[in-house]
């Protein structure tokens, strides 16, 4: 029996029904947090920082390249269809350009070697996010 305990099956038959319902319900639970955390709304631009400072902000309404000095080389960073991405770096590893578009206020494409950070605003995660925790 305890070889059978190993396969899920042999799990889910050892579990009494409580058991059952309360491993249904968290297993539930987690999908709907993990669906509700995710961020959401129509984002209205991407501020880029370089190093903590704003360097620019690029509508998403509007198509577009631009190119941005990052700390160790230049980074382009194209608008297309409401979305941003990086096209081209010079970084090591290329991660950011990798990561693809992002669509979701509240999202982020980062170039650690270049410092950089391009972060999706506007939309309504802005509103339920909040900038800074204290106390």
């Amino acid at each position: 029996m305890t070889s059978d305990l190993f396969s899920v099956r042999g799990l889910w038959r050892a579990l009494t029904p409580a058991d059952r319902i309360v491993s249904l319900a968290l297993l539930l639970g987690s999908i709907a947090l993990g669906v509700a955390a995710r961020p959401s709304g129509e984002p209205t631009a991407a501020v880029v920082t370089v190093g903590g400072d704003v360097v620019a902000t690029l509508p998403l309404d509007r198509d577009g390249r631009v190119e941005v000095q990052g700390r160790l080389s230049p980074v382009t960073i194209e608008v297309s269809g409401h979305a941003v991405r990086v096209t081209e770096s010079a970084c090591p590893h290329r991660i950011c350009v990798r990561m693809g578009a992002r669509r979701h206020s509240g999202e982020i494409i980062a170039c650690v070697p270049n410092a950089l950070v391009v972060r999706l605003t506007g939309g309504a995660a802005d509103a339920s996010v909040p900038d800074a925790v204290t106390g």
